[in-house]
């Protein structure tokens, strides 16, 4: 009840689904970030170059993370 998470899909070569970036923590943290996008940003880009690391095409990464 009192902690929350969200998780971003993370790919790798061929654009196939390899794993998801997770973070989670205290509720009233997490949902002050939420309401801010202080972490959207942030979660967007970590996922989207751990992905182009495991071989994802930069246009699936423009397409599905906005960058």
């Amino acid at each position: 009840m009192h902690t929350a998470a969200f998780a971003t899909p993370v790919f790798g070569a061929g654009d196939k689904f390899m794993a998801a970036l997770s973070l989670s923590g205290p509720a009233s943290r997490l949902s002050a970030a939420q309401s801010s996008s202080a972490l959207d940003r942030a979660q967007l880009d970590a996922a989207a170059d751990l992905s182009r690391r495991l071989g994802a095409s930069t246009g699936l990464c423009s397409r599905f993370y906005g960058v």
